[in-house]
């Protein structure tokens, strides 16, 4: 499940925090495994029913992207229930519309 969430958290300057999270109905992330899962190639425990095995890259990447854009990824989980990652990032209407103007081709949509 993909879900957007709005923050009403807008300053004078027009900055704001868009957050947005991924939700499933998974195995779950231990709690031991958690504080790792954004580690370079950490895999945790296997879930019982693991079909193929990754490289434990998947995770690391992403946190690099939420970092280069100066946001933050946060998780909950539960064995047995899923997880929920939720990423926010933090933005300015005129920034936004900056790179609406550097990129005419691309539609932009700002939240007012």
């Amino acid at each position: 499940m993909l879900g957007r969430e709005r923050s009403n958290t807008a300053s004078g300057d027009g900055a704001r925090t868009a957050c947005f999270y991924v939700k499933d109905t998974g195995y779950g992330i231990s709690a031991n495994d958690l504080p790792h899962i954004f580690e370079r190639f950490y895999q945790g425990r296997r879930t019982p029913n693991a079909k193929q095995p990754g490289t434990g890259l998947g995770l690391y990447v992403v946190d690099g992207l939420v970092k280069q854009l100066q946001g933050r990824i946060t998780v909950e989980s539960e064995i047995g229930r899923g997880s929920t990652f939720m990423i926010c990032i933090n933005h300015s209407d005129t920034e936004t519309q900056r790179r609406a103007e550097e990129h005419k081709d691309v539609e932009a949509v700002v939240d007012s």
